[in-house]
Formats: structure tokens, sequence, C-alpha cells
């Protein structure tokens, strides 16, 4: 209860400090993994469910402290040998302190440990996921602003040469065409930036609402343009252990091989000591005064269970082939998820190399430009020769800035499969 508030009252405060100040809140790319766990409502549940699983361990200690039980009340009553109808008093204490219970104790402790386990590694997996979703939001809010402020260089260096077509075809220099060669290209990549503002108030509007954020706050993104930093992801040592589906898998096992165990055990003796002390009426007791009417006793008993109708036999049965498929399941999936974890390496790999060349390309591409605009102005080329050289120009920006954004998502799907790599900024880094 306690914690729970503490979390309430820091999430207000957090959310008081982020989001009051001018309305206006500056999202961080490596601040998204925080906000989803201080703010992400499927997150908050998730580690709701993992305290109250947590809540449920420490039976075993629990099992083994005495019990102790008491009743009070009153009777009344009419025997044959008494007139009229009496009033007394019963009452009672009951205490029992377990000796034994084979490995029932234990294998119920495995199980809620187990239980546990399991509800950490799928908060964890939550996390992971609402931060996938949160990334992508993000990366694509980027990719816009990066595409308009590419288009933006091209609609500039459009408008350069417009002028310089006008001011040849004002003296004779060429035919009207080429100025209307300019002027129909400036209206589609205004079409475009234009569309690539209307997505960009989409996304933010979709972000707003992933974050938990009031319509009236605005939010500024802080890159402008998608990195693109290789690290040791696409080559590091990966198998499918290093995964929440395959973790999930091993802990729902165990939990089988726990319950197994303990219905297993139910057929051991549970040995208890024991003492009572019950006060009882002179309808089951026929003594007036209420000292002779009291019982006390203590002891050792041990209960044996004979026969239950195969009921415990059917159920460890069941439990045992259940195991066993789990077992075989997570076998099938070891080679299933290590192949898919290599298949998103391998994805990984080639934008690498595609990104390694495009860079390069990218500035041949503004070389080639910049040179064939300054031959226009010469006269040695036309407007379709310049027209062409932007649109290259443009097309190759458009490619390498895909393929940045198309790293960056794949990057953050693969993290988000594995429980041992955390993110280090934009990159990532093997955890210790």
């Amino acid at each position: 209860m306690i914690r729970s508030f503490l979390l309430i009252l820091a999430l207000l405060l957090i959310s008081r400090g982020l989001f009051a100040e001018n309305g206006t809140v500056l999202v961080q790319y490596d601040a998204l993994a925080q906000m989803v766990r201080d703010r992400n409502g499927e997150v908050r549940r998730e580690l709701l469910l993992v305290e109250a699983a947590q809540s449920r361990t420490g039976s075993l200690q629990r099992s083994r402290s005495p019990q102790v039980s008491a009743f009070a009340g009153g009777e009344g009553f009419h025997t044959g040998g008494v007139d009229g109808v009496l009033f007394q008093p019963l009452a009672g204490v009951d205490a029992i302190l377990p000796l034994y219970r084979g490995d029932q104790d234990e294998a119920e402790e495995a199980i809620r440990q187990g239980q546990a386990r399991l509800a950490g590694i799928q908060y964890e997996q939550t996390v992971a996921e609402q931060l996938t979703i949160l990334q992508s939001l993000y990366w694509d809010i980027v990719h816009v602003d990066e595409m308009v402020g590419n288009l933006q260089v091209v609609l500039a260096q459009n408008a350069q040469g417009h002028a310089s077509a006008r001011r040849r075809f004002q003296r004779g220099l060429l035919s009207q065409s080429d100025v209307m060669g300019f002027e129909m290209y400036e209206s589609l990549l205004e079409d475009e930036i234009e569309s690539l503002q209307h997505e960009k108030k989409r996304l933010m509007i979709v972000l707003k609402g992933a974050l938990g954020v009031s319509e009236s706050v605005s939010l500024t993104v802080a890159d402008t343009r998608v990195p693109y930093l290789p690290d040791d992801l696409a080559t590091a040592s990966l198998n499918a252990s290093q995964t929440f589906a395959y973790q999930t898998l091993k802990w729902k096992a165990s939990v089988l091989k726990s319950r197994f165990d303990h219905l297993a055990a139910k057929g051991s003796p549970m040995v208890d000591a024991y003492g009572t002390y019950t006060l009882y009426t002179q309808a089951d007791r026929s003594f007036s005064n209420w000292m002779d009417r009291t019982d006390t006793a203590v002891g050792v008993r041990a209960t044996f269970l004979l026969y239950d109708g195969n009921r415990n036999r059917s159920d460890a049965d069941a439990t045992q082939l259940t195991f066993k498929s789990s077992i075989a399941e997570m076998a099938y999936k070891d080679q299933l998820i290590t192949a898919e974890l290599k298949a998103s390496q391998e994805e990984l790999i080639h934008l690498q190399d595609l990104l390694s060349r495009s860079e390069m390309r990218v500035a041949q591409a503004s070389r080639f430009l910049q040179i064939t605009v300054q031959e226009y102005d010469r006269g040695v080329k036309n407007a379709t020769d310049v027209l062409t050289a932007m649109q290259v120009s443009e097309e190759i920006q458009r490619r390498n800035v895909d393929w940045k954004i198309q790293y960056q998502k794949t990057k953050s799907d693969l993290l988000a499969r594995l429980t041992t790599v955390r993110q280090g900024g934009h990159g990532s880094r093997l955890a210790e």
C-alpha cells in the first residue's frame, strides 16, 4: 500500500515537472524508457501484478508457523433432567504446529517463486514492447523532419535554377518550357512538404496519446535527423535463452515441475503437534461446575492419505505430461527463436552495408548537383539536366533516410525481444 502510494506520488511530481512548465515538453530519445516506466498504463498494470505475485511468496515460512483459532459463544438448551431452559457459555482454543509436510511446502513456495519470476519477465517484456512503440513513433517524427529539411534544400536549389531560367528566358537564351519545368517541380516539392507536415501533426497526436499527454501540451522532438551509429548488436553472440519468449517458456515449465512435485508430495504423511482447550455446556457435559465441563488436550497427530479415488494420481499424470510438452516446445522454440535473432542481425548488417555506401552517394549527388547548376549557368547544361540532377539528389537522400529509419526500427524490434541487451543512447550495448 505504501509503495503504491509513493509510486503514484512520484508519477504526479514527474508529470507536473514535465508537463506543467509553459505547456511544452522536449521529448528526448534517451528519456523514452523512463517515460514508459513512469507513465504507460500497460506498464503500471504489469507492475502491480508483479507486486501481487511477490506478496504470495514466503509461503514456506508461513506454513511452518503455528495456527491458532478460537471460538466463543453461548447456548440455550433444555434437557430431560433439568427444569426450564439454561443459557451457558461455550468456548474453545485450538493450536496446530505443523511438524512435517513432506516436500509440499517447499514445492508450493517454488510454484509461487516461479509465478513471481514470470510476472517480472512479463513486466520487463511489456516495458520493452511499449518502448518499441514509442521509439517507432519518435523515429517516424524525426524521419518526417529530416525529409522536410532535405526537400526544403532541394526547393531552394530549384528556386535558384528557376530564377536563372527566368533571366535567360527574358534574354531569349532558352525556351519557356525550361522555366515551366522548374515551376512544376516547385509545385510538386511544395505538395510533398505539405503532406509531410500533415503527417507530422498526425504522428504528434498519436505520440501524445502514447505518452498520456493532454492535447493542450506542446511536444518538441529533440532530434531533427535520424542518426546512424553502428554498434555491436549486429555481430553480438545471441541465442534463444536471451529472449523474453524463451525465458517465459522456461519458467512456465519450472512452475509445472513444481506443481508435479507438490502433487507427488501429497502421498507423504502430515505430522502436526496440537493443543486444544474447550468449554462445553451441560448439554454435552452433565456437570453443573463449569470447570468440570472443560477438556484440555496436547498431542501429536499424523495424517495419511490412503485412497482418494486416484484423483491426485490423475492430476499428477496430467501435470507431468504438460511439463513434458513444455520441454518439447522449448527445444523447438530454441532453434526457431535463435534463427529469428540471426535473421534480424543479418538485416542490420545489410542495412549497415547500404548506409556505409549511401553516405558517400549523398555527398556525390550533392556535388553532382552543384556542378550541374554551375554548368547550367554557363549554358553548358539545360533545365532538364538540372531538374534530373535535383531529382537524383532527392531520391538518394530519401533512400538514405529510409534506410536509417529502417535500421533504427529493426534494432528496436530486436532489442525488445532480448532480456540481456539494454539500450544506451542512440546505440546499444550488451549488458554485463
